[in-house]
């Protein structure tokens, strides 16, 4: 049995900053015991949360003892630094953090900064001897601190503060910290580490180069973080089955380590292993109930399995625990999957009042209004909101306005929209956006005229960003790629767009459509149908029924389509960011586009008046579309001769 213990934070009283981290330094000399199961950082800043404290920037005693208390912690360390010329001293103990009793103290010198880490070994060694752990358990478990960190305490202090930005999700700020750690230190793993791990929010590309600087200096690193490097590195390079063995290996040694907990509930979401998903992130919000990625994709979970109940119940539990924009946005999503648009409403007009100065509001009133078919109500809803002042709330706005345009067959329009959300990309100066919305582009350029030479221009700006770009400019590449045939390209992006499964299985299945070897297609479009993306649910469903089509299986086709508009009718969140790359944009290109190859599966089928409707239906969400559009002009030639052969009929 491990003896709980946690550590707060040291007092500096040398005026000298760089000392501020020493708490996680000991923390990471601890944590080589196996007697011990010390109290990490990202825990206890679970337990300020909890505790309405989550900006809290100092854990003094009585807090400590506060948290031991909700924790059932048995020991607490609690030290203060001093300075005396250029000897260091440290009055050390370790209390009963529920009794306040002193369980042992001691008091540990030594010259000059340089002394410092050995000091917090010689702490380390004195607290695990004095709990009972055996001498010769802390003799062949120990390395000293400076071996499995640095021995540059103003590089640690700078990874000390990324760790702590992680733990706030404040990514972008942690990332700069862990790069001034490398650059005081160019051997410090664990700053490599946390530098790729902020890297690779953004980019799995700009990832690996860190993550390999992790590895090469992985010997001066603690067992628990090899653990997670190695995971890291395996997930980079594609390996998600090896990324999920170490993270189990992990919990064998730290069953409460929740980042290992949280990825393999976030790889068994995205590989549509739904029960183990749901597992493993129910047991993060256990240590960590506003743990706000783990409440999230239990929604998309629970929204993939067409849960509506559970949905809302997280929704409900995101709320409570973390209210916010976010979570308000996600709840009415939940009522607009069960049909309750009314209370969708309410909750959205209540969260324009708390929350006036975000734009998901306003775009969640839109959402109801196209579900309704009140398009001109949408676009004044968004035509309104483009009057702010405010950069990226207007790219949001004109987000929304594009993806209408191309719903509606308008996509001349869309593409202005496009430039206009590119301009403002570049006026903000934010590559990754501005790569993003290159790549979407050359998607809509091909969806609507298919526009080979425009689509080519775009990715060619595109990929001059490739270093800053993320997951969305490469899935809108790779569907691209798809549209122009150029499968070999496609098939190469497999690393950068690794969170989207069966990407593979998407590639052969257009491969096999394009050589008209649509029996073999019918099989990779049924599984991506089923168990993908909802982005690729829907383009993939889309296939399936033209290949079905082409094959003559119309009563196949026909239940393609309807689970794809079954998909749409369940699903009016359109932000593109939430749960699925790009699944508002493919809800926008292919859900029209439905009724017209329903129409055209009808027709074959020879049931006259079912083509009518749907080819009517079609028309009249493209009733305003451009006139050149190849399936429109090809709708209404069909359409005008059903009419006329059934008015010869009469």
């Amino acid at each position: 049995e491990r003896i709980p213990i946690a550590v707060v934070d040291f007092i500096n009283q040398t005026n000298e900053p760089e000392l501020d981290g020493l708490s996680g330094m000991l923390i990471t000399a601890l944590e080589q015991s196996r007697r011990l199961n010390v109290f990490s950082r990202a825990r206890m800043y679970d337990e300020f949360k909890q505790m309405n404290r989550p900006d809290l920037q100092f854990v003094d005693e009585a807090t400590g003892r506060a948290i031991s208390k909700r924790a059932n912690i048995s020991a607490l360390a609690v030290a203060t630094i001093r300075k005396f010329g250029q000897l260091y001293t440290i009055d050390f103990k370790v209390i009963d953090p529920q009794t306040g009793d002193r369980l042992f103290s001691t008091k540990v010198e030594g010259n000059g900064q340089e002394s410092i880490p050995g000091l917090l070994d010689q702490l380390s060694e004195k607290t695990r001897i004095d709990l009972r752990e055996p001498d010769t358990q802390v003799q062949l478990a120990s390395r000293s601190v400076a071996e499995v960190t640095t021995t540059n305490l103003e590089a640690y202090q700078h990874y000390f503060r990324g760790e702590e930005l992680i733990n706030k999700v404040k990514i972008s700020e942690a990332r700069e910290e862990f790069e001034k750690a490398i650059a005081l230190d160019s051997t410090f793993s664990l700053a490599y580490y946390g530098f790729a791990y902020t890297l690779n929010w953004d980019s799995v590309v700009g990832a690996r180069a860190a993550i390999l600087k992790a590895i090469q200096y992985i010997d001066k690193v603690p067992e628990k973080e090899r653990y997670l490097i190695k995971a890291l590195y395996e997930y980079v390079e594609g390996n998600d089955e090896g990324a999920i063995t170490l993270y189990k290996e992990l919990l064998e040694l730290y069953p409460s380590e929740k980042e290992a907990l949280y990825n393999i509930g976030d790889f068994s979401y995205h590989q549509a292993d739904y029960p183990t998903a749901t597992i493993f992130l129910e047991k993060v919000l256990v240590l960590d109930p506003t743990h706000e990625r783990a409440i999230e994709h239990l929604i998309w979970n629970y929204r993939d399995l067409q849960n509506w109940d559970k949905m809302i119940e997280y929704a409900t539990w995101y709320v409570e625990n973390v209210p916010s924009v976010n979570a308000n946005h996600y709840l009415a999503v939940a009522y607009t999957f069960r049909g309750d648009f009314d209370k969708a409403l309410e909750i959205y007009r209540g969260s324009q009042q708390r929350f006036p100065n975000s734009p998901a509001p306003i775009l969640g009133l839109v959402d109801i209004h196209i579900a309704r078919n009140e398009y001109e109500r949408a676009e004044v809803e968004l035509r309104n909101g483009l009057q702010t002042p405010e950069l990226k709330h207007k790219r949001e706005m004109y987000r929304f306005l594009r993806l209408l345009y191309m719903y509606l067959g308008k996509y001349d329009s869309a593409i202005k929209i496009m430039d206009e959300i590119i301009r403002i990309d570049k006026q903000l100066n934010e590559d990754r956006n501005l790569a993003r919305s290159y790549g979407e582009k050359a998607h809509m350029l091909i969806a609507g005229h298919n526009d080979i030479e425009g689509a080519t221009e775009a990715i060619e700006q595109g990929l001059r960003l490739r270093s800053a770009a993320g997951v969305y400019f490469y899935v809108n590449l790779f569907n691209t790629y798809l549209s122009l045939g150029e499968y070999e390209k496609a098939a190469a992006l497999e690393n950068q767009i690794s969170l989207v499964p069966y990407s593979d299985v998407i590639v052969r299945a257009y491969q096999q459509q394009s050589k008209g070897n649509f029996d073999k297609a019918v099989k990779d479009f049924q599984l991506v149908s089923l168990k993908g993306y909802l982005s690729f649910k829907i383009q993939c469903g889309y296939e399936l029924s033209r290949s079905y089509y082409e094959i003559g299986k119309y009563d196949k086709a026909v239940e393609a389509l309807r689970r794809l508009q079954n998909i749409h009718s369940n699903f009016t969140d359109w932000d593109g960011d939430l749960g699925s790359p790009n699944y508002a944009l493919a809800r926008a290109i292919y859900f029209p586009r439905s009724f017209y190859l329903l129409g055209k599966i009808y027709e074959k089928k020879g049931d006259t008046q079912l083509a009518i409707q749907n080819y009517e239906k079609f028309l009249d969400l493209w009733k305003n579309a451009d006139k050149d559009l190849p399936d429109l002009i090809d709708a209404k030639k069909r359409l005008a001769k059903l009419k006329e052969m059934t008015n010869k009929g009469n």
